[in-house]
C-alpha cells in the first residue's frame, strides 16, 4: 500500500506490525509509519515518531534508522523550526557513509535553513560545499548564493556568483534567472552598459523565458533614465509587438507614451497604438464590457450554456478584440470542464497559434491530453514537443516528457522513448525540491515580516507553480504592489489571479480586497466601495477576508467623511 501511494491505508497496518514480537518487525513499522505521517503531511506527529525512534534506536542496527537525522530535519524543516533542522542536517552530515545524491541534498537544505533565518553568512559557506564539488542541485546552490550576498548588499560577489550560474553549468533551468537578476544588479549599481549587456543575453539565448519581456522593459527604463529616448522607445515597441495582450504589453504602451510626451510627438504615439491589435480605442469600451459580463459569469460558474453563449458572444462580436486569448481559453476551458472535448479543440488551437500568452502552456497540456485520451499520439507528440520547449511550470515539463516518452513508444521510436524516459527521471526530484523550498521560505518569511524575502520567493514562485500556490504567489504579487503603491499594476495581477485561478476561491475573494484598495488609492471611491461590498455580500463563508474588507470599506468611508465626499452606502 506505501509503495503504490495508499498512504492513509497503509498507517493501521504499520500500527498493527509494532505488535509484533520480533524486533526487526517492530522498529521498522515505528520508522515507515512515521515516514507514512511525514507524506501525509502530518509533520508534527512525524515529527515526534522519528525522535522517539531516534532515542531509542541506539542498539538496533536496522538500515532505515542511518537516516533518521535527515528525517527529523526535514520534518523541523517543513514546521518552519529552521534551526532545529539545521542541527539534525549537521548531525545526519557527519556520518560516515552517505550517499552523494543524500549528502548534496542534506547540505542544501541546510543551507536553506541558514537562508531562512537570515543567516547569509553560513547560508553561503554551505552553498558553497556543494558547487565546490559540483554536487547534486550546484547550479541551485550558485544562485542561492548569489542571492544571498545581495541581501547582505554585496553586489559585486553577488554578480561573480550569478556569473557562475551562466558560466560553469552547461545544463541549468536558472541560467534564464541569474542572466534577470544580474541585468537588475548592474541596474541597481548604476552601471547600465553591464546591465544592458546581461539583458541582451538573456533576450538573446532565451527567447521563450519568461523573463524576456521583463527585461525589456527595465531596458526601456534605462534608456529613458539616460536620455536615449529613441532607443527607449524601440524597446517599448519589441515588447509590444513579440507580447502582445500581455500585461507586460500594456505597460510597454504606457511608458512609451511618456517617451512620446517627452518628445512632444503625440500625434505619432496614437497612430502607433492605432497599429496595435490588442489596443483598439475607438471600440474598446464596448469590447471592455462586453468581455466583463462573460468574464464574471466564467468566474461565478465553470459549467452551463449560459457562459458559454456569453463567451461565443464575445468572440463573434471581437474576433480582433483586446481580450480575444483571453475569451477563445475560458471557452475552451468551459468546454473542457463539461467534457465537451471535441468542441473545446479549436478554441485551444486559437490559443496556441496566437502569440505566446500566459494561456498558452495550459492550453497545450490541455489539447494534449485530450489527443492522448483518444490514443490519437502523432497528433499529441508535437503538442507535447512544445509543451516541453515552452513550458515553465515543472509538472508541465515533467508531463510533458513523461507522455513523450509513452507516445514514442507507442508510436515505436524506441530510441527517443529511452532518451525521455532518462531525462524524467533526472528532473523530477530536483525540481520538487527547488518549488518545495520556495514555498516554505516564501510563507515563514512573510509571517516572520521579512518582506524583501518573502516577495522575492513568491515571485519566483509565481514563475514556476501551477494550481493553489500559483494562486497563493499572485495574490501576495499584488499585495506587494499595493504595498509600494503601484495600484495599476496591482490590479492587473489579481485580473491575471481572477481569471485563471478562480477555483481556488479563498485567493480569488482575497485578492478581491486588495482590488478594492487599489481603487481607492487611484481615488476611485465608487469602485472601492462597489468591490468591497460586494466581497461583504457575497462570501460570509470567509470570516477573515469579511473583516478585512469591512476594515477597509470603513476606513474609506471615516476619510471620504472628513472630507465631505459622498461614498454611496
Amino acid at each position: 500500500m506505501f509503495n503504490e501511494n495508499k498512504l492513509s491505508e497503509s498507517v493501521p497496518f504499520f500500527i498493527e506490525a509494532k505488535k509484533s514480537k520480533i524486533n526487526q518487525i517492530n522498529q521498522r513499522a515505528k520508522y515507515w509509519e512515521a515516514e507514512s505521517l511525514y507524506l501525509l503531511e502530518n509533520y508534527k506527529d512525524a515529527l515526534s515518531k522519528f525522535i522517539a525512534i531516534n532515542n531509542a534506536s541506539k542498539s538496533v542496527n536496522i538500515n532505515e534508522f542511518s537516516r533518521l537525522n535527515y528525517n527529523i530535519g526535514y520534518s523541523y524543516f517543513k514546521l518552519k523550526q529552521y534551526e532545529n533542522a539545521g542541527n539534525y542536517f549537521k548531525n545526519f552530515l557527519k556520518k560516515d557513509s552517505i550517499s552523494d545524491n543524500l549528502k548534496y541534498d542534506a547540505l542544501i537544505r541546510l543551507a536553506d535553513s541558514y537562508f531562512a533565518t537570515t543567516n547569509y553568512t553560513k547560508a553561503i559557506s554551505t552553498y558553497k560545499n556543494v558547487t565546490d564539488n559540483f554536487g547534486l542541485g550546484a547550479d541551485y546552490a550558485q544562485y542561492q548564493i548569489g542571492m544571498s550576498y545581495g541581501f547582505i548588499d554585496k553586489n559585486e560577489e553577488k554578480i561573480t556568483a550569478l556569473k557562475n550560474v551562466i558560466n560553469n553549468y552547461q545544463v541549468s533551468n536558472l541560467k534564464d534567472d541569474a542572466l534577470y537578476q544580474l541585468g537588475n544588479t548592474y541596474s541597481k549599481i548604476k552601471d547600465h552598459k553591464n546591465a544592458h549587456i546581461a539583458y541582451d543575453r538573456l533576450i538573446e539565448k532565451h527567447p521563450k523565458s519568461t523573463f524576456v519581456s521583463r527585461a525589456l522593459l527595465r531596458q526601456g527604463l534605462l534608456y529613458f533614465n539616460d536620455n536615449s529616448n529613441m532607443q527607449s522607445l524601440m524597446k517599448y515597441k519589441d515588447v509590444a509587438a513579440k507580447f502582445p495582450n500581455s500585461p507586460d504589453a500594456l505597460e510597454a504602451v504606457a511608458n512609451a507614451r511618456n517617451v512620446y510626451i517627452e518628445e512632444g510627438n503625440l500625434e505619432d504615439y496614437v497612430n502607433w497604438v492605432a497599429t496595435l491589435k490588442f489596443i483598439n480605442i475607438t471600440n474598446s469600451e464596448l469590447d471592455n464590457t462586453t468581455f466583463a459580463v462573460a468574464e464574471k459569469k466564467y468566474l461565478e460558474s465553470k459549467k452551463g450554456e449560459d457562459i458559454i453563449n456569453s463567451l461565443q458572444n464575445y468572440i463573434r462580436k471581437f474576433p480582433k478584440g483586446t481580450h480575444k486569448i483571453k475569451a477563445n481559453y475560458y471557452l475552451a476551458d468551459v468546454l473542457f470542464q463539461v467534457k465537451e472535448f471535441k468542441k473545446s479543440i479549436p478554441y485551444f488551437e486559437f490559443v496556441i497559434n496566437e502569440d505566446t500568452s500566459d494561456f498558452t502552456e495550459d492550453s497545450l497540456n490541455k489539447l494534449s491530453q485530450i489527443y492522448l485520451n483518444q490514443e490519437d499520439f502523432n497528433t499529441a507528440l508535437p503538442l507535447l514537443d512544445r509543451l516541453e520547449e515552452e513550458a515553465y511550470v515543472t509538472e508541465n515539463i515533467i508531463y510533458a516528457q513523461s507522455n513523450l516518452m509513452k507516445g514514442y513508444y507507442e508510436t515505436e521510436a524506441y530510441d527517443f522513448a529511452t532518451e525521455y524516459a532518462k531525462k524524467s527521471c533526472k528532473k523530477i526530484n530536483l525540481m520538487q525540491l527547488l518549488a518545495m523550498m520556495q514555498k516554505i521560505i516564501a510563507r515563514s518569511s512573510f509571517k516572520s515580516n521579512d518582506f524583501i524575502t518573502a516577495e522575492k520567493y513568491y515571485r519566483e514562485i509565481e514563475a514556476t507553480a501551477i494550481g493553489e500556490i500559483k494562486a497563493e504567489a499572485l495574490f501576495y504579487n499584488a499585495y506587494f504592489k499595493n504595498q509600494q503603491k503601484l495600484f495599476k499594476e496591482s490590479n492587473k495581477v489579481v485580473q491575471k489571479l481572477i481569471a485563471k485561478y478562480a477555483n481556488y476561491k479563498y485567493w480569488a475573494v482575497k485578492s478581491y480586497v486588495i482590488m478594492g484598495k487599489n481603487y481607492y488609492g487611484l481615488n476611485d471611491v465608487y469602485q472601492a466601495t462597489f468591490v468591497l461590498e460586494n466581497v461583504i455580500k457575497n462570501f460570509k463563508q470567509f470570516d477573515d477576508i469579511v473583516k478585512d474588507a469591512e476594515l477597509e470599506l470603513n476606513t474609506i468611508r471615516e476619510n471620504e467623511a472628513k472630507t465631505n465626499n459622498s461614498v454611496t452606502l
